[in-house]
């Protein structure tokens, strides 16, 4: 038997998990000045197995170990208790996010929205940077994993030819 994660479908609907997770909290509770602070309400467990699915997406994939284990540490320190751990470790999650981003070659150009995400901040709250980058994320994760799976089912026809 297969790993969970390796299902195709597993695989998009954790990333559509991520993707949705903050505007379900946002419409059903309201809006909070970061995607965090859904922590300290009836949205928690959302909050929580969003990102757990997600860690364990991202420690499926080569080379993202790191930042799945840095996103465990955002999710197990809450942000009202350990503020500075969930922080800083939050704040690590996004840059490295970023850089897998800028040393993708092929989708090189999901830089632009990502960065753009952070002038966000001048015009709004964190929230809205966090679901900004957190979509482009997703987006960029979904992207390559369809055209991984696209060259994955033609080397195996091909090699059964």
């Amino acid at each position: 038997m297969h790993n969970l994660i390796d299902n195709f479908w597993v695989r998009v609907l954790v990333l559509l998990l991520a993707a949705f997770a903050p505007f379900i909290c946002l419409l059903g509770y309201g809006e909070l000045s970061s995607y965090s602070q859904y922590w300290s309400t009836d949205y928690r467990p959302l909050f929580i197995f969003a990102n757990a699915a997600t860690s364990y997406f991202l420690l499926s994939m080569k080379n993202r170990r790191i930042p799945a284990l840095i996103l465990m540490i955002v999710t197990i320190f809450s942000y009202d208790q350990y503020l500075w751990i969930h922080n800083i470790a939050a704040i690590i999650f996004f840059i490295i996010s970023g850089l897998a981003i800028l040393k993708s070659q092929k989708y090189q150009f999901y830089i632009i929205p990502y960065v753009l995400s952070g002038t966000i901040l001048f015009f709004s709250t964190i929230l809205w940077t966090e679901i900004f980058a957190i979509l482009t994320i997703c987006a960029f994760h979904l992207h390559r994993y369809i055209r991984y799976t696209q060259i994955n089912s033609t080397r195996t026809r091909t090699r059964l030819i």
